[in-house]
């Protein structure tokens, strides 16, 4: 395979740029005027580098098919179809390596042998098609190196006027947002507290309604549910407007970490649930500002059993 036009680096969103994210409390994003801090500069730059990395070695690893032969660029007669990346402009966080292909056979046939023969580790999200060009898009599920969010491979097909067909092949990295520095939970829980509130913030309710409560000491579970908590991302992007949440389906599970029955409390977490990314995992601690993270459910996972003898009192 060719190298000279094999990486195109895709920066919407950069170490320098006045608007940069940041993990703010409840998820919200927060602006640096004066750009991000040191910290969170050379962790955005490893993990760009990391991004820029794996995008080019995945690229690398396609499976192409029989007779497919490289081009510098789009073949003669594709341009049109074939000259920009195949992810929304206004994506963020994305690193993109390309390459372009001649396939001998039609794109009814090409198609047919990419869809039975996707990149390893890949499932299939969506095919769309407009005219003579038809898109796949596979995302990898695992196997993502850490600082890189979500990587996918778009695959563009387009007829050739002389015959066969055009390949372009886009692998897209999103980097990792890292979290914040000391949003960690402090050493020492000994106990942990559940409760699952069917309706925060309704004041007058009837008894099935209630709140209900959970307590356990059993160290495997807690020690469990910890290392998950330090193991989640912080959120990732930010999500639409979800508006308020309907009060027939929300719930509000909330888990106190304690350093025993009568202990201190360590650290709050609450999780609003059905999760989606308008629900962020807070995290709250003594004399300490909240913070955001995603992927709560997985936490929530560990605790099922908890929650279903939790009781009202």
């Amino acid at each position: 395979m060719m190298g000279s036009n094999r990486l195109m680096v895709w920066r919407p969103l950069s170490v320098v740029v006045v608007l940069a994210l940041l993990g703010a409390p409840g998820g919200i994003p927060r602006a640096f005027g004066a750009g991000p801090p040191p910290w969170l500069a050379a962790q955005i730059a490893q993990n760009e580098q990391i991004a820029e990395d794996d995008s080019a070695a995945r690229l690398a690893l396609l499976r192409l098919p029989p007779g497919a032969i490289e081009t510098e660029g789009p073949p003669a007669g594709t341009r049109h179809w074939l000259a920009g990346p195949f992810y929304e402009s206004d994506r963020e966080r994305f690193l993109n390596s390309h390459a372009f292909w001649e396939v001998p056979r039609g794109r009814t046939w090409t198609l047919r042998w990419l869809r039975h023969h996707p990149p390893l580790g890949t499932r299939l999200e969506w095919e769309s098609s407009v005219g003579h060009s038809t898109k796949l898009e596979f995302d990898w599920l695992r196997g993502l190196p850490e600082g890189v969010w979500a990587s996918s491979v778009a695959t563009a097909v387009v007829s050739r006027p002389t015959g066969g067909t055009a390949l372009r092949a886009d692998v897209s990295d999103q980097w990792l947002w890292p979290r914040g520095p000391g949003q960690t939970i402090p050493a020492g829980t000994r106990s942990l507290e559940l409760e699952v509130d069917p309706h925060p913030g309704l004041v007058e309710r009837d008894a099935h309604l209630r709140p209900r409560f959970a307590s356990t000491h059993d160290r495997r579970l807690i020690d469990a549910v910890v290392e998950r908590l330090e193991e989640l991302p912080a959120p990732q992007f930010v999500g639409p407007s979800c508006g308020a949440p309907e009060l027939d389906r929300s719930h509000l599970i909330t888990l106190t970490l304690r350093s025993g029955s009568r202990g201190r409390a360590l650290a709050r977490i609450s999780q609003q649930t059905p999760t989606g990314p308008c629900q962020s995992l807070v995290v709250r601690r003594p004399g300490r500002a909240p913070y955001a993270l995603t992927e709560g459910w997985t936490v929530l996972t560990k605790l099922r059993e908890l929650m279903h003898h939790a009781r009202a009192r």
